[in-house]
């Protein structure tokens, strides 16, 4: 893994880490999480602290995090011994599930095949019962994009945050259709990087998982 040899802060190229939060119980049960702040569990620690281990000789410059547990943990686990500070916010938090947060993927499905067929084929108009729509997820990332990109115009930033919102930030800073959302793959306590300039995003590495596991 080679994630930061691009940029100093004299550059006027931004590297962004992106990161998915490590596993939790429910991800291991199958269950739906969105907004519900289910913890870590050990095995999530284990990864974030692999994570660490991987970005050791990276100068991290800013930190912002998804303010549910799963994420600021791993964003905590991940810095190490780094005294940077974790910006939080909920701009970073998953797409919100509603009346499915809890539930397993095969209870959703049963409760209504239709829309669980929206989700899984990236329609825009998705929206679990009493959550929020792709569309929605997208201008909120997207707002975060913007602010971050005019903050930080060099340096190394990390992101922690879920795997739908990931997939729609890389959409957002790639210019690319939403409707591509599900044929993105993000695992748990994956890193993926993209250099960000003015002229816009390049893709350097994406999903990237062999600091904790072989592909």
């Amino acid at each position: 893994m080679n994630a930061g040899s691009g940029t100093g802060t004299g550059d006027a190229t931004a590297r962004w880490l992106l990161v998915r939060h490590g596993s939790t119980a429910w991800n291991q049960e199958g269950r739906i999480q969105g907004h519900t702040d289910t913890p870590l569990s050990d095995e999530g620690r284990d990864q974030a602290r692999a994570l660490s281990v991987a970005l050791a000789g990276v100068e991290i410059n800013a930190v912002y995090a998804s303010d549910l547990s799963r994420a600021m943990e791993t964003a905590r686990l991940a810095l190490g011994d780094r005294d940077v500070p974790i910006c939080a916010t909920g701009a970073l938090r998953e797409l919100a599930y509603g009346e499915w947060e809890g539930v397993t993927e095969d209870e959703a499905v049963r409760r209504d095949p239709e829309r669980y067929a929206r989700w899984h084929t990236g329609n825009p108009l998705f929206a679990a019962p009493g959550g929020e729509s792709f569309t929605e997820l997208r201008e909120r990332v997207a707002a975060f994009a913007a602010t971050v990109s005019a903050r930080h115009p060099a340096g190394n930033i990390l992101i922690v945050s879920h795997g739908g919102a990931v997939r729609m930030l890389g959409l957002v800073m790639l210019g690319l259709p939403q409707e591509l959302f599900s044929r993105l793959v993000v695992s748990r306590a994956s890193l993926s990087v993209l250099d960000v300039s003015p002229w816009g995003a390049v893709l350097k590495l994406w999903n990237e998982t062999s600091h904790y596991r072989s592909i």
